[in-house]
């Protein structure tokens, strides 16, 4: 059985964490609204170090997009928050502080998209804490120190509530798993795991070739009904069908949906594209045979979901 957390060979100072926070407070971190009642979450908020297009106020983990991650001007204004992205050499989805006041909570759920066979995996730094904070991975009670830096399993179920009287402040980084991330785990434990999924670069495609993957396709609401539809545009909700189409603009491959370009596309090889924002086990399949393209479809660790071309 895999094991539901580490804590990693890697240390950060607790006082220049709280310096690097202190810093950034003039954003001011604003609790996240809540959707339901009783709401799902609650209390909580966070602020980017590393997001989609640089923004410091965007703290979801990402969501499809026409450019990808980049840091934010917070790793300039705290340097000590530079230090600790520079001390993880891998390619990085979102980096965030996340904020939970007291009575604030998370309940209980699971990130299918995470995980070494997913090639995406979440870190946290615990910046603030206390004795009231209950925080659940799987069936293991965690009680993470500041300073520590730590693997959770988090497509296993997991919650946290802050029963104390002060915020519990935490690092979280959705990191790529390359070399030096499995190089900071024991043997024992990556073999533990179902699978590795290394992060893999883009290739380049010639101008010439673009055209050849240009096409159009209709997307179905039944997206709405799978896991799929927190990670993807929100029209891929919808309970309808609606026009897709890949189409080369400003030199490079782009999705558009009912006729608005919304998602970057890089070629992987093979036929597949990778698409900025979205966990990188989602990919867009654009198959081609003798240089013709011949079906279009969704990959994902949940089963390919194909997509019918238009005449």
């Amino acid at each position: 059985m895999a094991q539901v957390t580490a804590k990693l060979p890697l240390t950060y100072e607790p006082a220049k964490l709280l310096q690097a926070l202190e810093q950034i407070s003039r954003f001011q971190i604003r609790e996240e609204p809540t959707y339901s009642d009783p709401p799902i979450h609650a209390r909580w908020g966070g602020a980017s170090l590393h997001s989609i297009g640089g923004r410091w106020d965007d703290a979801s983990p990402g969501q499809p997009a026409l450019v990808g991650f980049q840091e934010t001007e917070l790793t300039r204004v705290a340097p000590y928050f530079k230090h600790v992205l520079d001390s993880l050499p891998c390619p990085k989805h979102s980096v965030r502080i996340s904020v939970m006041w007291p009575n604030g909570g998370i309940h209980a759920h699971s990130d299918w998209f995470l995980g070494f066979d997913k090639g995406l995996i979440r870190l946290h730094i615990p910046i603030t804490t206390n004795p009231d904070v209950e925080f659940v991975v799987g069936e293991e009670h965690c009680h993470w120190k500041p300073g520590e830096l730590w693997y959770g399993d988090f497509s296993l179920v997991h919650h946290v509530y802050n029963r104390g009287q002060a915020p519990r402040v935490h690092l979280i980084a959705d990191v790529c798993v390359n070399d030096f991330i499995v190089s900071l785990f024991p043997p024992e434990f990556i073999s533990r795991q179902p699978g590795v999924a290394r992060h893999r670069e883009p290739i380049a495609l010639g101008a010439a070739e673009l055209p050849s993957y240009a096409c159009r396709f209709t997307l179905s609401g039944s997206l709405g009904d799978t896991p799929l539809a927190e990670n993807l545009p929100l029209e891929w909700g919808l309970k309808r069908d609606f026009d897709g189409e890949v189409r080369v603009s400003g030199g490079r491959l782009v999705m558009a949906i009912n006729g608005t370009d919304l998602i970057g596309l890089e070629p992987m090889g093979n036929d597949e594209f990778r698409m900025f924002g979205v966990p990188p086990s989602i990919l867009l399949v654009l198959h081609r045979e003798q240089g013709r393209l011949t079906s279009v479809s969704l990959k994902t660790p949940l089963g390919q979901l194909p997509f019918p071309l238009h005449a």
